[in-house]
């Protein structure tokens, strides 16, 4: 599968008045993705319309996509629902040993200190 070559400079919308960062919680949306929020929004207006095969093709597709850019199989590809739900799956999913620790920057984004601290309480 080849890859398509996108010229990220063209993908953002201009924030004129400053170089902005912040691609956390409050990250500035890409051209590309606020074409898929729009397609998504479309389809819930019609949802009896969409097929099984519309639904699955675009994970299959992303997964795909990933896969080939670390050098992955889709297999190994989980598509969460966010960077939370995603660090809580890998938390809850190692196999912890007395004396494991976890060490996070403070100040690091709330979703870490949410995950691994109550972890703490529960012996892992």
């Amino acid at each position: 599968m080849a890859m398509q070559s996108i010229n990220w400079n063209n993908e953002w919308f201009p924030i004129e008045d400053a170089t902005y960062l912040n691609f956390a919680a409050h990250a500035a949306i890409p051209r590309v993705a606020l074409n898929a929020v729009q397609a998504s929004v479309s389809a819930k207006w019609r949802p009896h319309i969409v097929d099984d095969q519309s639904f699955f093709s675009l994970a299959r597709s992303l997964r795909q996509t990933l896969a080939t850019l670390i050098g992955a199989s889709p297999d190994d590809i989980a598509l969460m629902t966010g960077a939370g739900a995603g660090l809580a799956t890998i938390a809850y999913a190692l196999k912890w040993s007395a004396g494991d620790e976890v060490i996070i920057a403070g100040g690091e984004f709330p979703a870490h200190y949410a995950t691994w601290k109550p972890m703490e309480a529960r012996g892992h």
